[in-house]
């Protein structure tokens, strides 16, 4: 079991099957669009201390580990050799938005990410439909300065990456 989340259509979001029940697949297929998940994020204490953790399930390191001044946090990709990856997420300063994640929750999960091909496009339909902007779109260190942008819609953060370009 995993999650699946379907919200695009050709010219729209559409909030229906927020949590299915054929969890674990990698791809959403709405008509007009595919969604892929790209990977689950996890806030973690210390990222030698989750890695630890998941290593001992069977995942591995599939990247170093990166500092993200803009997000104020140190980042890890690991996986197990399926598609979908954990991005095992630590506060780098004690401002950062996933610090007060951590006072707040513990660690665990925290967003499930998905490739998108208009950020600015999809921020704007999550807006208009009630959602919020916790973080605009800016450049990713992981992902090669990549645009990533969050958003908290129907109880559950997404971070949208904007797949394709340089940006």
């Amino acid at each position: 079991m995993g999650l699946i989340l379907v919200i695009w259509s050709a010219d729209r979001f559409m909030a229906e099957n927020l949590y299915a029940e054929a969890l674990g697949k990698e791809k959403v297929n709405v008509p007009g669009k595919t969604l892929t998940l790209h990977h689950i994020g996890i806030v973690v204490q210390s990222i030698s201390t989750g890695f630890n953790l998941y290593s001992g399930m069977g995942f591995e390191a599939a990247t170093p580990i990166y500092h993200d001044p803009i997000q104020k946090v140190r980042v890890q990709f690991i996986n197990s050799g399926s598609n979908v990856l954990i991005e095992l997420v630590e506060p780098a300063e004690p401002d950062s938005p996933v610090s007060n994640f951590l006072k707040k929750r513990g660690p665990g999960f925290h967003h499930l990410c998905y490739l998108v091909d208009d950020i600015n496009a999809s921020c704007d339909y999550v807006r208009e439909q009630g959602g919020i902007i916790t973080c605009t779109p800016v450049p990713a260190v992981a992902f090669q300065g990549k645009h990533i942008a969050f958003v908290y819609w129907h109880g559950t953060i997404i971070e949208f990456l904007e797949q394709g370009g340089n940006n």
